[in-house]
């Protein structure tokens, strides 16, 4: 029964790329169409960057990292250069020089200066500032989280301008002094963002927590408290579908997730497991059945978790 299940989930991968040709193809017209296709891509190049056709656009040199901002199909938007200042006076707990502030610079693939965001930060070099980009290719969704976790409990969500967004206390700060390790991590969806934070004591305590704010800072107001929320990938466009699986613990201890859509609202909940994706139907399995579902929850082909038992 187990081969016939695996049968059943590849020929519909096959049936579902044969019905979307057309599409596939209309939708490689647009990529090709704006200034990211394939003419125009650029490279890595000995920690620097060049362009396909030979111009170095940013020669390596020290202090400064190069990176290819890519979109949710490996399309190239932007090169961002990124430059770290140090304060030698003050150490990590690893006897490192401490971060002191972190440049940002945004460069189209033409070399030319988009954006630039300076941060005054003071932490470690690892977590103290990160980014996330927008898998859209979106500028104006870029966002920056600074980690003052160890410093006043804290953390802080810049826009890409560099205009502070929403600061969240973390720990209270006069328990700053008993957390030993704290982390941040930026995620964006399509339309909002999700904090997650674990705070580590000297006896290995720990918080976890998650946030969830659209994108302009705004607390989002889910349905439930989730743990965190995952993207949820199209096997057939190799890309991000749209759809979210928000991962919770009812009360019996099951861990469930809810489909999202891209809003962050329900629209099938308490699944066991979104197994497959691809094109509008979902390989699931909820409660003791299990097969093909739709995006409004109704059964496409089911049968029974303990099927394979029966034969």
């Amino acid at each position: 029964m187990k081969k016939q299940w695996l049968l059943l989930c590849f020929v519909l991968l096959l049936v579902l790329a044969g019905c979307n040709q057309q599409n596939d193809g209309q939708q490689s017209g647009q990529v090709g169409e704006n200034q990211n296709s394939p003419g125009s891509q650029v490279l890595y190049y000995f920690d620097g960057v060049i362009s396909r056709d030979g111009k170095v656009l940013f020669a390596a040199q020290e202090g400064s990292d190069y990176l290819i901002l890519t979109g949710q199909q490996g399309q190239q938007y932007y090169i961002l250069e990124i430059l770290n200042t140090y304060d030698p006076e003050k150490r990590t707990r690893y006897d490192q020089p401490l971060l002191a502030a972190c440049t940002y610079r945004i460069y189209d693939l033409q070399g030319a200066l988009q954006k630039e965001i300076n941060i005054q930060v003071e932490g470690e070099p690892e977590n103290a500032v990160r980014y996330s980009f927008p898998t859209d290719g979106n500028l104006d969704n870029f966002r920056i989280i600074v980690n003052q976790g160890l410093i006043n409990g804290k953390f802080r969500i810049l826009d890409v301008d560099g205009n502070l967004l929403l600061e969240e206390q973390i720990v209270p700060a006069n328990e700053v002094d008993k957390w030993q390790d704290g982390y941040v991590w930026l995620e964006l969806t399509a339309n909002f963002m999700q904090v997650r934070c674990s705070m580590y004591d000297k006896n290995y305590d720990v918080i976890e927590k998650t946030y969830f704010y659209d994108m302009s800072g705004q607390p989002l107001e889910l349905a439930r408290e989730y743990d965190y929320v995952y993207d949820i990938y199209d096997d057939f466009s190799n890309a991000v579908s749209g759809y979210y699986g928000g991962v919770y613990e009812n009360a019996q201890g099951q861990t469930l997730t809810d489909l999202l859509d891209k809003d962050g609202k329900v629209l099938v909940s308490g699944i066991n497991d979104i197994i497959r994706y691809a094109d509008g139907i979902f390989v699931v399995v909820r409660g003791f059945e299990r097969g093909l579902m739709d995006a409004q929850g109704n059964w496409i082909y089911q049968e029974s978790v303990f099927k394979e038992f029966e034969d």
